[in-house]
């Protein structure tokens, strides 16, 4: 068994979900789902995006099984970037703020 189907049987044992159920709540086949979680076949991308959502998770975690990161730390991506920008913007205010000041000293 590989990672990709050890997390699809992980994702839906966590759920107390049948194979049976599972499929019907993707409409898929029961062959299907257990294809997946022996290994001897994948999801399609359609498939996988069902199943992401269905398991409210991310294609990394079923792919990779890299940890979900639904909780954003404030050192990820997008709010680092705002994080930038924001304090940029401050120090844009500042430094405008001191060289208006510093004119009218003079």
């Amino acid at each position: 068994m590989d990672l990709i189907s050890k997390q699809l049987v992980e994702l839906r044992i966590n759920k107390k979900l049948s194979q049976e159920e599972l499929a019907n709540e993707l409409g898929v086949s029961r062959q299907a789902i257990s294809k997946w979680e022996t290994g001897s076949g994948y999801p399609e991308t359609d498939n996988l995006i069902k199943l992401v959502s269905f398991y409210d998770t991310s294609a990394d975690y079923i792919l990779f099984g890299k940890k979900d990161k639904k909780k954003e730390s404030i050192f990820s991506d997008q709010n680092f970037v705002k994080a930038l920008i924001f304090f940029g913007m401050i120090f844009g205010i500042i430094s405008f703020t001191a060289i208006i000041i510093t004119f009218f000293i003079r």
